[in-house]
């Protein structure tokens, strides 16, 4: 994919989400994030969004402030959060437009180059957050276009998850792999309680596979969906261990 595409797909899930979320009370549950209400669905965005606007906007070589609070100057009240939130991500958006591919900043996952990383991370960031707020509205979430899912999944098992801090952890060696049944990726990881090792690559000898169509199989390596949304051969065990991966913000 490229960054026209990812920014595309950035729009499109922020719009979903005020869609959805403007006929909600944002004090609504999010059921997939249990510790947190509509309104703080929207804010942690807001604050991802207002990070990566500073690095990007910024040519920063270092990350700045993390605190959500600081970051955006304030919250909004809730009368004005989905209109500020909806500027915000199409900010980020016309920024990303207007960056030279030679854009050169602090980046945190491998990636080609640092605009398509930017790129690349908050469509998927904002993508998965969409699916949150359609959880909490009671609403099925809508399929993602399979290569979209698939490198969503990708991102995730190959660059995510090989840092020690997010990985997967396992009392012994093991190996899982990953398929999309529709548009054909495959992935096999491979960890232990040290670090995940991933490859793009189906190991027959894997102790478990996970098969789903793309689009349910990125919702469930991120937790959206549960597994009986896709088809495990092998060793169930080895899923206690992919259930260990959490991606924090800190």
């Amino acid at each position: 994919m490229d960054v026209d595409e990812y920014i595309d797909a950035l729009t499109r899930a922020g719009d979903r989400m005020v869609s959805v979320l403007s006929e909600l009370n944002l004090e609504t549950p999010v059921p997939s994030c249990p510790e947190w209400v509509a309104r703080d669905l929207v804010r942690h965005l807001a604050g991802v969004h207002a990070w990566a606007k500073a690095i990007v906007g910024g040519r920063l070589a270092a990350h700045p402030e993390r605190d959500m609070e600081l970051l955006v100057g304030g919250w909004p009240s809730d009368d004005e959060l989905l209109e500020w939130f909806a500027a915000g991500y199409h900010d980020l958006a016309r920024l990303l437009r207007e960056a030279p591919e030679q854009l050169q900043c602090w980046t945190f996952l491998e990636a080609d180059t640092p605009l398509l990383h930017w790129a690349r991370r908050q469509a998927h960031e904002t993508s998965i957050h969409r699916v949150d707020a359609e959880l909490t509205g009671g609403v099925d979430p809508e399929p993602f276009v399979p290569a979209f899912a698939a490198d969503g999944v990708d991102e995730l098992v190959m660059a995510f998850i090989t840092r020690r801090k997010s990985g997967p952890r396992s009392a012994s060696p093991t190996s899982f792999g990953l398929r999309c049944t529709d548009s054909g990726e495959a992935w096999t990881v491979y960890y232990d309680d040290q670090k995940a090792v991933s490859v793009r690559s189906s190991d027959p000898d894997a102790d478990a596979l996970v098969r789903a169509p793309a689009s349910d199989l990125y919702q469930w390596v991120w937790h959206r969906l549960p597994l009986d949304s896709a088809e495990l051969v092998g060793d169930p065990k080895v899923i206690d261990a992919w259930n260990t991966v959490h991606v924090r913000w800190s």
